[in-house]
């Protein structure tokens, strides 16, 4: 699966949000983490990168 140019450019905006998380964590091998901060992780990441490809797509004409 390939990202879009939209979503490449949602994915590098939301690189540092998602970093964040895991310094917050403590962690940055992701091997280490435990099924909840796992899912946590994903979580955070999918959350943040849809938000920047809202903020993306919020001057696009839907048609």
């Amino acid at each position: 699966m390939k990202a879009n140019i939209d979503e490449q450019r949602a994915i590098a905006a939301a690189s540092h949000a998602i970093g964040a998380f895991l310094e917050d964590l403590g962690k940055s091998d992701l091997a280490v983490l435990t099924p909840q901060e796992w899912l946590a992780f994903l979580t955070h990441a999918y959350v943040t990168v849809c938000a920047e490809v809202s903020k993306i797509w919020e001057n696009e004409v839907p048609f």
